[in-house]
């Protein structure tokens, strides 16, 4: 579970650096997927990659999966894992 005001802090945030205002429905979504797949850490993780590897655009968010990724690896990754 991501604590709601580092979501919060950290989406406002990167909705700014990405020149990209989430609707408050995809607010609500982000943080639904996120907070079933990540903890605190992990998710400010994925913010950070977001910030060094992803080139601003107003067209372009990263999606919730890109965010998962950035800090647990690929689905393929996480499942080589589970079965190990």
């Amino acid at each position: 579970m991501i604590d709601t005001s580092v979501f919060t802090e950290e989406m406002i945030e990167l909705q700014a650096h990405f020149e990209r205002k989430l609707s408050d429905t995809s607010f609500k979504r982000y943080h639904a997927i996120l907070s079933q797949a990540l903890t605190t850490d992990e998710f400010k993780q994925g913010i950070v990659w977001a910030y060094r590897y992803l080139k601003p655009h107003p067209s372009f968010f990263p999606s919730p999966e890109e965010i998962i990724q950035a800090s647990q690896g690929s689905i393929k990754d996480r499942a080589i894992l589970e079965w190990s």
